[in-house]
């Protein structure tokens, strides 16, 4: 699997998972009596953090998440190339206003390539194993409210994103939309976002920016309880991507991906974000599991 399978989506694709479960409190539980504080969280404090559909302002949240990857193309019967990546990303969320917050992420990368060659061609039929380890560029976000859900219209946000060539050098600029809308205990989204490359290399394996990346996801979440919540997310991307060198065929422009997740409440205000996605459409069903910690102040 290429790099991007491991970065974090876009902010208004990522976001889009905090504003389903927030919609979704309603669903959770039975309100409180008068005057009583609640002895065990809503709902709503289990939607991914949140308590609105942005962090409210001064709020902040922590991420830390690992991923594991793994994927293989093989031209049978001559050569097969299997890779498996890990990936760590680190995440900051802060309230800057109410129903206005940025997002800074900071990814990195190890990656094992093992190439098997017929030994009729390559004179051995041991692999040949390459080993990579590099720090992926960052990006930074700023996310606001458009529109608040009401009787007849959805929640909308807007993002702008920006990645900056802190890593390998990949810069871009875009932004996105999100849409949602409840039907408790369910809600269902959907999202688009575009990011403009303004400074890629086709020829770099490293860097994962195309000229023009566009990305599209929907789904819906469901909240089972106060401490627990299930998605599933559809995800597409397309990326006019250009031969490395000019000469060999360009890497797919389209891919597609279904993602399940869960949601799980571990103490007040810490959560555990485990989820598995699965290709779709592609030549191998690659894999992808990850596992995200969350703490929230």
């Amino acid at each position: 699997m290429n790099r991007s399978a491991l970065r974090r989506l876009p902010a208004a694709t990522a976001l889009v998972m905090s504003i389903a479960l927030a919609s979704a409190a309603q669903a959770g539980s039975p309100p409180p009596t008068v005057g009583e504080r609640p002895d065990t969280p809503t709902a709503e404090e289990i939607a991914l953090r949140d308590q609105r559909v942005l962090l409210k302002r001064g709020a902040a949240t922590i991420d830390f998440g690992l991923a594991y990857a793994h994927s293989e193309q093989t031209l049978f019967p001559v050569a097969r190339v299997e890779q498996r990546s890990v990936g760590a990303n680190a995440a900051l969320r802060y309230g800057m206003l109410d129903d206005f917050q940025f997002t800074v992420r900071a990814p990195r990368v190890w990656r094992r390539t093992s190439t098997f060659t017929d030994a009729t061609i390559a004179g051995t039929n041991s692999p040949s194993i390459t080993h990579e380890s590099f720090t992926s560029d960052a990006s930074i976000s700023f996310l606001g409210v458009a529109l608040h859900e009401a009787a007849g219209r959805p929640n909308v946000i807007w993002s702008i994103d920006y990645v900056g060539p802190t890593g390998q050098g990949d810069k871009g600029l875009g932004g996105g939309l999100v849409l949602s809308k409840s039907y408790d205990p369910a809600v269902i989204f959907a999202g688009i976002s575009y990011l403009n490359g303004t400074d890629i290399d086709p020829a770099d394996s490293k860097r994962s920016l195309a000229k023009r990346n566009v990305g599209l996801s929907m789904g819906y979440t469901y909240a089972l309880n106060d401490s627990l919540a299930l998605s599933t997310l559809f995800i597409g991307t397309y990326r006019n991507a250009s031969s490395p060198n000019g000469v060999s065929i360009p890497p797919p422009r389209e891919r597609y991906q279904l993602q399940l997740g869960m949601t799980w409440m571990l103490a007040r205000g810490l959560f555990v974000e485990p989820a598995v996605a699965m290709r779709l459409g592609g030549a191998t069903p690659d894999l992808t599991f990850s596992l995200n910690f969350a703490y929230s102040f």
